[in-house]
């Protein structure tokens, strides 16, 4: 149910989508720079949609280091954002990171979507 309501939300079919993953941050804790598209795939990951579980952290901002763009959700709000381009490369402006989480727990599921069917459903 989560994954439909999930690829309506993204405008992609149900099936092109990875499972649901959960992540947690507790303080100190952060995800480094890097790009969710995969290199030397046949089936690029070309979204990657964000929702935040929580909002009783400090720190932990998604930051697109291009554009130095940092969002904090609020519970339930989702991030949609493009990996790769029309060939299939790496997008430079979808490079990301989890900062640091200062104090609380941050918690996000993360769905990675695929250009075409990903496993069966």
């Amino acid at each position: 149910a989560i994954n439909q309501r999930l690829a309506a939300a993204s405008g992609t079919p149900a099936a092109n989508g990875e499972p649901l993953q959960i992540l947690r941050y507790a303080p100190g804790q952060e995800y480094r720079p890097h790009h969710d598209a995969l290199p030397h795939t046949h089936n690029q990951r070309i979204l990657t949609m964000l929702v935040y579980l929580n909002d009783a952290f400090e720190g932990g901002e998604t930051i697109f280091l291009k554009t130095e763009l940092k969002v904090k959700g609020a519970i339930g709000d989702p991030l949609l954002f493009r990996n790769a381009d029309q060939q299939g490369r790496p997008d430079p402006d979808a490079q990301h990171a989890g900062l640091p989480v200062r104090a609380g727990q941050k918690l996000i599921a993360s769905r990675w979507i695929h250009e075409k069917r990903f496993g069966p459903l």
